[in-house]
């Protein structure tokens, strides 16, 4: 490797190769994307082509045609196991789908690194089109690494078409690069060698009288030159780096300063200075992760001003403003130091309680109605102002923040056709909201 050529070749042989690779890793990511999909698709018509047949022998109590249905999926190589439950939760048939005994294919480890899981199994509820109550469920298993099989044999074939194409490419900049540069360029190194052999207290290079009139003399000429401006440009180099260290320190200082003024301005609701919508409900999905993750209880609430746009048809938009931020205000006074306030849009607001269960959460909701229309700014403007409340207990069984605060928000819903200035909560097991 110590040839001008070869290090030439390989160097274009590396770019070549990463060329290759990122060509690689692009198709690779393509064809993987398009043939998960297709399994997605797969799976999807399977359950849609047999909920309907399974459900149908659930109601007719016909385990054989159940039997019938499941073996019907054995046409698909990666489905390892359906089974069908009733509505009772009671195992009505299962099918072990496997053809043949499930043998080691060595692309487990990838499978579970491209995707996490290496089995996966999928549920389906089950209905007749006469009657829509749910007769039972439909359980199938499947093993992705068996489904990517032809994914996994057309990328190593890509692979290795692609690593055979950068050895051509090496081999071929080799000869060419030895041909027409490195045979003429090694003459010029060896005679730069027999000159910067020189010792180093030599200043200047001395040009051969051989040389004077070559362009080796004038390539000494230029390097004695660029000697003497080097170090001439070191001094000046050392100067300007301190002037720039003193000014990169002002500007840190100045920029740190500036993204702080942006991080409140990207957090923080622009007239009542609470969390926005967007960090709020950030702020939520990292407590909801840890309400899951620890099993701990916690509340969220929806409050909306009653009669808002009342307040700013009969007394303008700048009282109105007023109205939300005193809102705002009472709530932070009101509320805990744990506890999590945001602007939603216009007059709703969301209370996220960590660590709270309902019935403490129902305390600290009549604290907030009791406190509202105390303000006196408001009162000596004869404003009467008060606020419904909607209330749901989250859990580890929650789906997500946004699904909180659709069923807090019904809540809310159900509280202001209740009369407005009180509070509503909505619980996961009864069917009828409560206002209070």
């Amino acid at each position: 490797m110590k040839s001008i050529s070869s290090r030439l070749a390989v160097i274009y042989a590396i770019a070549a190769l990463l060329i290759a690779l990122l060509q690689f890793a692009y198709n690779s990511y393509q064809d993987f994307s398009r043939q998960h999909n297709v399994l997605q698709q797969d799976i999807e018509r399977i359950f849609d082509s047999t909920k309907g047949p399974a459900a149908q022998a659930i109601y007719d109590m016909n385990t054989i045609n159940a039997q019938q249905i499941l073996d019907g999926l054995k046409a698909y190589n990666y489905l390892l196991k359906a089974t069908i439950y009733d509505e009772l939760n009671q195992e009505f048939v299962s099918v072990n789908l496997e053809s043949t005994p499930q043998t080691k294919t060595g692309t487990e480890a990838i499978t579970h690194w491209l995707l996490g899981r290496v089995i996966e199994s999928r549920k389906s509820t089950l209905q007749t089109q006469q009657y829509d109550s749910e007769l039972g469920d439909l359980i199938i298993f499947f093993s992705w690494d068996i489904a990517l099989q032809p994914y996994y044999a057309n990328t190593i074939s890509m692979l290795t078409s692609g690593l055979i194409r950068t050895f051509l490419v090496f081999l071929v900049i080799y000869f060419v690069t030895h041909l027409y540069i490195t045979q003429h360029l090694n003459r010029i190194v060896h005679i730069l060698q027999n000159i910067f052999s020189r010792p180093r207290e030599q200043q200047n290079i001395r040009v051969p009288k051989i040389h004077k009139n070559t362009e080796i003399g004038m390539l000494i000429d230029v390097l004695n030159t660029t000697n003497t401006l080097r170090n001439d440009a070191e001094v000046a180099l050392k100067n300007l780096n301190e002037e720039l260290e003193q000014k990169v320190a002002e500007r840190t200082k100045e920029l740190q300063e500036a993204n702080k003024k942006l991080k409140l301005q990207a957090t923080l609701d622009s007239l009542t200075k609470v969390n926005n919508r967007r960090y709020f409900m950030e702020l939520a999905d990292k407590n909801l992760e840890r309400c899951r993750r620890y099993n701990r209880p916690m509340c969220i609430m929806m409050l909306d001003i009653d009669l808002f746009k009342k307040i700013n048809d009969e007394h303008g938009h700048k009282v109105g403003d007023e109205a939300l931020i005193i809102c705002a205000q009472t709530c932070l006074s009101t509320l805990r130091t744990t506890d999590i306030l945001g602007r939603l849009g216009g007059e709703e607001f969301a209370i996220l309680l960590p660590e709270t269960t309902e019935s403490e959460a129902e305390q600290l909701t009549r604290r907030l109605i009791q406190a509202m229309p105390k303000n006196e700014s408001l009162q000596q403007k004869g404003i009467h102002m008060t606020v419904s409340i909607g209330l749901y207990q989250m859990n580890a069984q929650t789906e997500s923040v946004e699904y909180a605060l659709d069923r807090a928000d019904a809540a809310l819903y159900e509280a202001k056709n209740a009369g407005r200035d009180r509070y509503s909560i909505n619980r996961i097991n009864e069917d009828k909201l409560n206002a209070v």
